[in-house]
């Protein structure tokens, strides 16, 4: 049986028709390697694209809640990893920083539009200085779950001990 399904598959596949080819309209005398390439790279853009659009689109909603940018919020509802929101903190940056708008036929003067009124004034959130996670944790940490605190007191930070154990360490 695998030699038949092998020769139907061979004689009448012609592969998948959600692939579309030819979106870039590329010139047919590159190479494949050279049109693979471009194509990669579109398709990566897009991907990129898509997933910026779609953090901040949880910022935004967790900003009207009025709750604080944490990452692992901004993850469950942008639909992405916690390792993909903290690479894209430029995001967190930009979305922390209130916008200032120009209004053309009042004054010529630019106008900076005062922070949303509709939180709480009991909690604010708490926002990060820039360049720095939202969170608070060491950029650059892919999971904080495994590191190694510093040791406070003991004989790592270079106190003696104060009793003897049986191993006589």
């Amino acid at each position: 049986t695998v030699k038949s399904v092998g020769r139907w598959t061979w004689d009448r596949y012609t592969g998948d028709r959600r692939c579309h080819r030819g979106a870039m309209q590329l010139d047919g005398s590159l190479s494949l390697t050279e049109r693979q390439s471009l194509a990669a790279k579109r398709t990566n853009e897009l991907r990129h694209k898509a997933t910026e659009s779609k953090i901040r689109a949880a910022c935004r909603q967790l900003q009207d809640q009025g709750k604080a940018l944490v990452r692992s919020a901004i993850a469950t509802l942008a639909g992405v990893s916690v390792r993909t929101v903290a690479s894209y903190t430029h995001i967190l940056t930009e979305v922390l920083q209130p916008a200032t708008v120009s209004v053309l036929r009042a004054s010529r003067k630019a106008v900076p539009v005062p922070p949303r009124q509709d939180r709480s004034p009991a909690t604010p959130p708490v926002q990060a200085p820039v360049g720095q996670p939202a969170d608070g944790r060491a950029s650059g940490v892919q999971s904080g779950v495994h590191q190694i605190s510093a040791v406070p007191q003991g004989p790592q930070a270079g106190e003696p001990l104060k009793e003897e154990h049986d191993d006589c360490s």
